[in-house]
């Protein structure tokens, strides 16, 4: 999803439909990306006619069915209608409701409805013997509600274009989720915010480059310096917490 992000900006609409099918057979939510190209296309029609964005979508949809039945094949070992296949996907995971599970089952399989995504540290819970997965680090989960609503600020601002395509993605790949959940009562996991996981790093990215700029036009040397001090420990920070919650992390924590 992210290389067809990347080849939409860059006016390369094959590729982009072609690793944007990609992301549909690593799983089907990954489809969700052509609603962030949609909607940034339709915001700024400068970017590519209609017929650009149309042979995006065909070369999408032919690639997602052309290579579904090689995927099944060397799953299963056997060729199996692309279109059955889809509708059976769609069947079981219409049956997956959220309310036949137990409070115990859903912290052991890391159920959550979707805003409790963000306003935990994505602790999944115990998969087995001391092994207990995190989605987030804390560095990160902290700036999420903060840059998105950095984001919408932007949208006044100079950077409107990364603020459109920023809030698109992440209304596209979380947003979307809160209403299928209330109407669906779909089981939720915290691993389907990881999609989400760009687009608030890339937002946490401008703002860091942001207020780098403001530090710059700072007169008083100390607070210049101390700006930078700032952003320069949350980024040391970060590298750190990345590490502690990554598999090498978890890893070490195993081994003793």
């Amino acid at each position: 999803m992210l290389f067809s992000f990347l080849f939409f900006l860059d006016k390369r609409y094959v590729l982009s439909g072609t690793t944007l099918a990609l992301a549909g057979l690593c799983k089907l939510p990954g489809l969700f990306g052509v609603l962030v190209i949609l909607g940034y296309w339709s915001w700024d029609r400068n970017r590519a006619d209609i017929r650009k964005i149309g042979l995006l979508l065909v070369s999408s949809v032919a690639v997602f069915l052309l290579l579904m039945p090689v995927c099944d094949f060397a799953a299963t070992n056997q060729w199996l209608n692309p279109l059955d296949r889809i509708h059976h996907m769609l069947i079981v995971a219409q049956s997956l409701k959220y309310s036949l599970y137990s409070p115990e089952v859903r912290a052991t399989m890391g159920m959550a409805y979707p805003w409790k995504w963000i306003l935990s540290l994505g602790l999944e819970g115990k998969l087995a013997d001391k092994v207990i997965s995190f989605w987030f680090t804390p560095t990160l989960f902290i700036l999420i509600v903060p840059s998105v609503l950095f984001m919408a600020y932007e949208l006044f601002g100079k950077a409107k274009r990364v603020a459109v395509f920023v809030l698109l993605w992440f209304g596209a790949t979380y947003v979307v989720w809160i209403p299928i959940e209330v109407v669906t009562d779909r089981a939720m996991y915290y691993y389907y915010f990881l999609p989400t996981v760009g687009a608030v790093c890339m937002a946490v990215g401008f703002g860091i480059q942001r207020i780098w700029q403001m530090s710059n036009r700072e007169k008083e040397r100390y607070v210049r310096w101390l700006i930078r001090g700032a952003v320069l420990s949350y980024l040391i920070l970060y590298v750190l917490s990345f590490l502690a919650f990554s598999t090498f992390g978890v890893a070490l924590h195993l081994s003793k």
